[in-house]
């Protein structure tokens, strides 16, 4: 997983930029057919959802997907560049596909408590690990073809963390960890806030390799979390241990901008 490191979207836990961008595309896909190809492809994915057992066709997972893929649609239309969307960006646009339909089904098991049998929750386990091992495709398209741009970054990031948060609500909703472990994907979107708040917090941060290994550890975590055969008190100690790493990435991350933030004033 990555993370900008640009003041409005950056979080100790996350790496440094990966901007992923506009690749070559196929010749006539826009941001808008590429968000229609999205759409069916959701709906694609709920049918075999259903079908699966996964999700039951209820109002909830269904208006969870509209809401949230409408999220993405609205994102896109403002943010993205005119011209083709790029092969990096449709990976990452198949990502938050997936990402949806996860969070589908997680929004009819925390309304509902609808649970899936045995087959459809390592379907669930297996679409979550698909989005995570995706997530380096379209950083490697971007660098192959060099059409890395600061949307195509951001688009990844975004959809990075949006997984992050829909399986750590997935781990409390299942009972694989008490509540503590939505901090887990809930940090990122904290420390943005805390950005606004306290200005010395929002700077970019400088690469890091512990950052990488933190954010690594948390998809995987997250997706061992998922799986039908992690279950406390197992499952409960793998989410403690990788919060406290979170925890501690930011801690790392927040002193530091406090020190440069400190050096910056005495300088002035």
């Amino acid at each position: 997983m990555k993370y900008s490191t640009t003041p409005s979207a950056d979080g100790p836990a996350g790496t440094q930029v990966r901007t992923s961008g506009h690749a070559d595309a196929p010749r006539g896909v826009s941001a808008v057919q590429a968000l229609w190809l999205g759409a069916l492809g959701l709906g694609a994915l709920a049918v075999a959802l259903v079908a699966g057992g996964v999700l039951a066709p209820s109002p909830a997972s269904l208006l969870a997907a509209i809401v949230f893929y409408g999220g993405v649609v609205w994102a896109v239309a403002v943010a993205a560049p005119a011209g083709a969307f790029g092969w990096p960006n449709i990976v990452t646009l198949l990502r938050a596909v997936i990402t949806v339909g996860l969070i589908g089904h997680v929004a009819e098991s925390a309304l509902t408590g609808y649970r899936p049998d045995l087959l459809g929750a390592w379907l669930v386990a297996l679409l979550a690990a698909a989005a995570i091992l995706l997530d380096g495709l379209d950083g490697w398209i971007a660098r192959r073809f060099r059409r890395e741009t600061a949307f195509g970054a951001r688009f990844d990031m975004e959809i990075d963390a949006l997984l992050i948060l829909a399986l750590s609500v997935l781990a409390v909703v299942l009972d694989k960890a008490g509540w503590f472990a939505l901090a887990i994907g809930g940090m990122r979107y904290a420390f943005v806030v805390a950005g606004w708040l306290v200005p010395a917090l929002a700077g970019p941060l400088p690469p890091s390799l512990r950052r990488k290994t933190v954010c690594v550890v948390q998809g995987v975590t997250l997706v061992l979390l998922a799986m039908p055969v992690v279950v406390p008190p197992a499952s409960e100690a793998l989410a403690v241990a990788a919060l406290a790493l979170l925890g501690y990435s930011f801690l790392v991350d927040i002193l530091w901008r406090l020190r440069l933030a400190r050096r910056e004033a005495r300088a002035t």
